[in-house]
């Protein structure tokens, strides 16, 4: 079984789940939010370390210029 993770944005989609949890064809795992892993952690690693430091000074570069600007 392949198990995904779905964003209800409407009240109706979240009866439409319940009824197909009801004919067995799903079932709702719920998960709570607290719980979560933060964004910080799970992306912690992902980019390379040569354009993750790239990436660091453009931002460093692109706050000196907004200062001087001011």
């Amino acid at each position: 079984m392949k198990t995904i993770t779905i964003q209800i944005t409407h009240s109706r989609a979240r009866k439409i789940i319940k009824e197909l949890e009801a004919l067995h064809l799903i079932r709702i795992i719920e998960e709570n939010d607290s719980v979560r892993m933060p964004l910080s952690k799970k992306l912690a690693g992902k980019l390379p370390s040569r354009i993750a430091e790239q990436l660091q000074q453009h931002v460093l570069e692109s706050r000196e210029e907004w200062q001087r600007n001011i």
